[in-house]
């Protein structure tokens, strides 16, 4: 595959590399619980608290890149505080072998330790949450744990509880992941791969493919990968990117993205809302990226024409092999721009011998979002 033979894939020994060193830290978090409970309680009952370490982000999502960083949150039990955390956690994490770089932000927007082990950068969040012991099959995206959480504490949660949420939304998670390793890339080689500069960042990117994933949950990626530029293409922003509609059935008070109730969410440009309560736009601070990402995909179709060249235009020896994978029945799509008719209209398409459908490649309805989300949903949950 085209992917994997550009690089975009870690080796085995990388991947390797990664648990042994998640591994060592959730050692190191286990024995930070047990100190802190020594001062609270008996041995024996320290002793019998434990910790759990969820990734998220690039990593959980499986489309991470060789250089990417480990994002991982450490979820406590009650008797464990954050303002312990962020001051004994790093002496522990100090004296810890092949542990560089640790640098603490406690009164960031979200609280983290930056750290490198065994050479690969980890950002470390945390959450205490009301329970004696933390179980290993913990569902953080029950909406209870929340209750009696503060802001910085639900905006540690997120990032897992976001990722989570995406990975069951998604009809077909493989090829998801591979159709978004492969839309990193495009975005990093054009420079638009950087939330910190205003541009967008890898939940942003994520939750974009992951709404193609949805609107066609019969596609490959190579159909995805094509859909994935002609949609956002075509899309009429600030009408936004919704995965679900997130309910909220415990009347938690957080605050949450709401245009109709909020003045300051109807200014977003380029709205991506987040799949897990709280939701909120991912892609809030933005600058030029809606100019640029409208340019970068005009390219991409005046170029490549949305893949529709792959059966008219060009020789199979032209194009990499995962560019030539089946396609299937377009889904619905809203808010998407009107295209001028193509100068061929008059001329029959052409369609995907493997095809089962017998899709036409870049036609498109519109309909409502919630009822294409809910109906593709249904096919691949």
């Amino acid at each position: 595959m085209f992917t994997r033979s550009s690089g975009l894939y870690e080796s085995e020994q990388q991947l390797a590399k990664r648990e042994e060193v998640l591994k060592r830290l959730k050692e190191v978090l286990q024995e930070y619980v047990l100190h802190e409970g020594l001062t609270h309680m008996s041995e024996a009952e320290a002793a019998s608290k434990h910790i759990q370490l969820r990734t998220f982000g690039s990593y959980r999502l499986g489309v991470q890149s060789s250089d990417a960083d480990i994002d991982a949150l450490c979820i406590a039990p009650r008797h464990c505080s954050r303002a312990s955390f962020f001051q004994k956690a790093p002496i522990l994490l100090e004296t810890t072998p092949n542990v560089t770089g640790l640098h603490v932000i406690s009164d960031a927007f979200v609280p983290v330790i930056k750290m490198k082990v065994e050479g690969i950068p980890v950002d470390l969040l945390f959450v205490s949450l009301n329970l004696d012991s933390i179980p290993e099959d913990i569902d953080i995206l029950d909406d209870r744990y929340l209750r009696d959480l503060d802001e910085p504490s639900v905006r540690s949660c997120n990032g897992v509880r976001v990722t989570e949420r995406i990975l069951q939304l998604v009809p077909h998670p493989d090829r998801f992941r591979t159709t978004l390793i492969a839309v990193k890339h495009w975005a990093h080689v054009r420079g638009i791969y950087s939330n910190v500069l205003g541009f967008l960042g890898g939940v942003n990117w994520a939750i974009l493919v992951a709404r193609i994933c949805q609107f066609y949950p019969n596609s490959l990626p190579a159909s995805l990968l094509s859909r994935f530029f002609r949609i956002n293409q075509m899309w009429t922003w600030p009408n936004p990117i919704m995965l679900d509609v997130v309910a909220n059935p415990l009347n938690l008070g957080f605050s949450v993205w709401n245009p109709k109730v909020n003045v300051r969410d109807r200014l977003h440009l380029m709205p991506i809302i987040t799949p897990a309560y709280p939701q909120y736009n991912s892609s809030v601070d933005l600058t030029a990226v809606v100019r640029e990402f409208a340019y970068y995909t005009d390219q991409w179709e005046a170029r490549h024409g949305g893949m529709d060249m792959q059966i008219d235009h060009v020789t199979r020896a032209e194009i990499p092999d995962w560019v030539l994978e089946s396609v299937d029945a377009p889904g619905d799509g809203k808010h998407l721009r009107k295209r001028a008719p193509s100068k061929k209209s008059s001329k029959k398409k052409k369609r995907d011998a493997s095809d089962c459908d017998g899709a036409v490649v870049g036609e498109y309805e519109a309909t409502s979002p919630t009822e294409g989300s809910s109906s593709k949903k249904s096919k691949g949950t």
